[in-house]
C-alpha cells in the first residue's frame, strides 16, 4: 500500500513541476491581454477568455474570482450590455457530468443571477437563454425533473422572441431532456422541428448540432449504424461549409461511437490548430479511454498520461478522488485488480462527500467488479449493495438488474442461498421489466422511423415544389428574353432613333448574359466548394470571356439591323421618287436633303 501511495505522490509532484510552466505561459499571455485592454468592454471580454480557460481546466475558484472582477467592471460602467456579456459567457457552461456538487451549485446560482438580471432588464431573449442553461446543468446533474421544467419553460418563452437561433437552441435542449427521460418519439419530433428551422435559416452550425442529437437518439435505441450515418451527414455538411469547429465535434463523436483512433487524432489535430482548449482536452479524454479500454495496458496508458500532463492536471483540479478513480480504471482494465482496488478505494471518501450519487454509483460498481474478479465475494457484495441502494434515476432498471444478478452469484459463492435466491428473484423481475422496456424501445424505434419517413416525404414534396417553381422561373426568363430579342429585331426594322436602338440592345444583351451567369453560378459554387476567393476568381475569368463576346454579338446584331433598315429606307426613297410629280431642281434638292436627314437620324452605329 505504501509503495502505491508513494508512486502516486511522485507522479503528481513530477507532473506539477513540469505543468506549472505549461500553464503559466498561457495564463501570462491572457493576463497580458487583460492588462493591455483600455476600455471597459475590452477588459470584460479579455477577462472572460481568462475565466473560460480556468473553467476548462477545472480551476473553478480562480475562474469565479475573475468573473467577480468582470461584474465589478460592469457595475462601475453601469452598462447593461457588459452585464449580459458576463452572465452569458461560455466559461460557466464547461461544467461536466463528473463535476463536484459545489461546482454544480455555483453554476446554478450564477445562471439564476443572469436570469434575474434578464427579467429586470425585460430581455425575453436572455430569459430564454437562461432557462436553456439551467435545463442543461440540471440534465448533466441527472435531475431530470428540474431539467424538463426549465427546458419546457425555455421552449415556451422562445415563442415570444424574434431570434430564431434561440428558438432552435430551446428546441434542441427540450429534445435532449426528452431523450434523457427515454421518450424517444418526442425527442425525435422536437429535433426534427429544430432541424427544419435551422435549414430554413441556412444555419450550418445548428444543423450540425441537430445531426449529433439524431445520432445520440439512435444510439439510445441500439441502432449504431444509423447513428453513424447522421454523424457522417454532419461531417459532410461541415466540410462543404468549412465549419472547422463543427468538424472537431464530428470527429469526437465518431471516435466515441466507433472507437477508432483515426478520429481521435483528427480531433486532436484540428483542435490544436484552432487553439480550442476545450475540444483539445475532450479529445485527450477519449484517447485516454482508448488506451484504457481498447489497448488495456497500464504501462502504455500511464506513459500517455505522462506525455499529456494537461489532462491529468484537469483531473487533479477536479479533485484528487477523481484522479484516483481514473488511475484505478487504468489498472482495472489492465487486469491488475489489486492496484485498481487500492486507487478506487482512495476515491471513495471524496466521492461520498463531494460528488453526485450517479458518480458514486459508478465508482462502487467498479470496486465491486474488481473484488469479484479477485475472488473476494464478501467485499464485492458490500460495494454492489451500496451501488444498488443509490437511486440515481440514470439507467436505474438496467443497473438494478445488473447489480442484482451479480449479488445473486456472489451470495451463492459464500453459500448464503437465502440472499442468493432473493437477488435472483429480483434479477428475474427486473429482467422482465427490462424486456417490457425493450419492447417499448422497439415500438419507439418503429414510431421514430415512421415519423422520419413522413418527414422525409414532406421534405421531398417541398423540394419538388421548389424545383418546379425554379424551373418555371427559368422557363419564364427564357421566354421573356426571346420575346425581348424578337421585339428588338422588329423594332429595329422601323425608322426609330439611334439612342432607342442602342438602349434596347444594351438591355437585351445584359439580360441574356446575366441569365447565362445565373445558370453557371451553381456549378461555380459546386467546384469551388463555397470558397469566396475561388468563386471571385472564377467569376472574373467568366466575365472576362463573356464581356467581349457580348460586345461582339451586340455589334453584329445592331450592324445587321442597321443594314436591313438602310435597305428599307432605300426602298422607301425609290418608291417616293416614282410617285412624286416632276418639279424643279430646287424641290428635288430639298427632297434629297430631307431623306438624307432621315437616314442620319435613324442611323444606329
Amino acid at each position: 500500500m505504501v509503495r502505491y501511495l508513494s508512486i502516486a505522490i511522485l507522479f503528481i509532484l513530477s507532473f506539477n513541476d513540469s505543468s506549472v510552466a505549461q500553464f503559466t505561459k498561457k495564463i501570462d499571455s491572457l493576463i497580458a491581454i487583460c492588462n493591455k485592454a483600455a476600455s471597459d468592454s475590452d477588459k470584460v471580454v479579455a477577462y472572460g477568455k481568462l475565466a473560460e480557460y480556468y473553467y476548462i481546466y477545472q480551476l473553478d475558484n480562480k475562474a469565479d474570482s475573475i468573473v467577480r472582477l468582470q461584474l465589478d467592471i460592469a457595475e462601475l460602467s453601469q452598462s447593461k450590455n457588459l452585464f449580459f456579456t458576463v452572465y452569458f459567457g461560455k466559461g460557466v457552461m464547461h461544467i461536466s457530468n463528473w463535476a463536484r456538487k459545489e461546482s454544480y451549485d455555483k453554476s446554478l446560482e450564477f445562471v439564476r443571477n443572469g436570469l434575474d438580471f434578464s427579467k429586470t432588464s425585460q430581455r425575453e431573449d436572455y430569459v430564454t437563454l437562461s432557462y436553456i442553461r439551467l435545463a442543461e446543468i440540471y440534465r448533466k446533474k441527472s435531475e431530470l425533473g428540474n431539467a424538463f421544467y426549465n427546458a419546457n419553460f425555455a421552449f415556451t418563452s422562445s415563442q415570444n422572441i424574434n431570434n430564431d437561433s434561440i428558438k432552435i437552441l430551446a428546441a434542441i435542449e427540450l429534445g435532449d431532456v426528452y431523450l434523457a427521460k427515454g421518450e424517444s418519439l418526442l425527442a425525435f419530433k422536437t429535433y426534427t422541428s429544430a432541424f427544419d428551422k435551422a435549414v430554413e435559416l441556412n444555419n450550418i452550425v445548428l444543423q450540425s448540432e441537430v445531426y449529433h442529437r439524431f445520432s445520440d437518439l439512435y444510439q439510445s435505441l441500439n441502432y449504431d449504424l444509423t447513428a453513424k450515418e447522421y454523424l457522417f451527414k454532419s461531417l459532410d455538411l461541415n466540410k462543404r461549409n468549412n465549419n472547422r469547429e463543427g468538424l472537431i465535434k464530428d470527429n469526437i463523436d465518431l471516435a466515441r461511437l466507433t472507437e477508432e483512433r483515426f478520429y481521435i487524432e483528427r480531433a486532436l489535430s484540428l483542435s490544436d490548430s484552432l487553439k480550442l482548449e476545450n475540444y483539445y482536452i475532450q479529445a485527450k479524454r477519449i484517447m485516454f479511454g482508448y488506451y484504457t479500454y481498447i489497448i488495456a495496458n497500464s504501462d502504455s496508458t500511464l506513459k500517455f498520461l505522462n506525455n499529456n500532463k494537461d489532462l491529468t492536471q484537469t483531473w487533479i483540479n477536479t479533485g484528487m478522488p477523481f484522479y484516483y478513480m481514473n488511475i484505478g480504471s487504468v489498472y482495472h482494465y489492465a487486469n491488475k485488480w489489486d492496484s485498481a482496488v487500492y486507487y478506487l478505494q482512495l476515491a471513495i471518501p471524496g466521492f461520498e462527500k463531494d460528488f453526485n450519487e450517479n458518480n458514486l454509483q459508478a465508482l462502487c460498481e467498479e470496486i465491486g467488479d474488481c473484488y469479484s474478479l479477485l475472488k473476494k465475494p464478501q467485499q464485492a457484495i458490500i460495494y454492489f449493495e451500496k451501488a444498488l441502494a443509490l437511486k440515481t434515476g440514470v439507467n436505474n432498471p438496467v443497473k438494478a438488474a445488473q447489480y442484482s444478478y451479480s449479488l445473486s452469484n456472489l451470495y451463492a459463492q459464500i453459500q448464503d442461498f437465502k440472499n442468493a435466491y432473493y437477488y435472483s428473484r429480483q434479477s428475474i423481475l427486473l429482467k422482465d421489466s427490462l424486456q417490457k422496456l425493450a419492447n417499448q424501445r422497439d415500438i419507439a424505434l418503429i414510431e421514430v422511423n415512421n415519423e422520419k419517413k413522413l418527414h422525409e416525404r414532406e421534405l421531398e414534396l417541398i423540394t419538388r415544389h421548389k424545383l418546379n417553381k425554379r424551373n418555371l422561373q427559368y422557363m419564364a426568363i427564357t421566354i421573356a428574353i426571346s420575346i425581348f430579342f424578337l421585339m428588338f429585331i422588329l423594332i429595329g426594322m422601323f425608322p426609330v432613333s439611334r439612342f432607342t436602338i442602342k438602349l434596347l440592345g444594351y438591355f437585351a444583351f445584359i439580360s441574356l448574359f446575366e441569365f447565362i451567369v445565373l445558370l453557371i453560378d451553381p456549378f461555380l459554387h459546386h467546384i469551388s466548394e463555397g470558397e469566396p476567393l475561388l468563386i471571385w476568381i472564377l467569376k472574373i475569368i467568366l466575365i472576362a470571356l463573356l464581356v467581349p463576346l457580348q460586345h461582339y454579338m451586340e455589334h453584329g446584331l445592331i450592324h445587321f439591323l442597321e443594314t436591313e433598315k438602310k435597305n428599307k429606307i432605300f426602298a422607301i426613297k425609290k418608291w417616293q421618287r416614282k410617285k412624286l410629280p416632276p418639279s424643279n431642281s430646287a424641290d428635288i434638292d430639298s427632297s434629297n436633303t430631307t431623306i438624307d436627314d432621315i437616314e442620319e437620324e435613324t442611323a444606329v452605329l
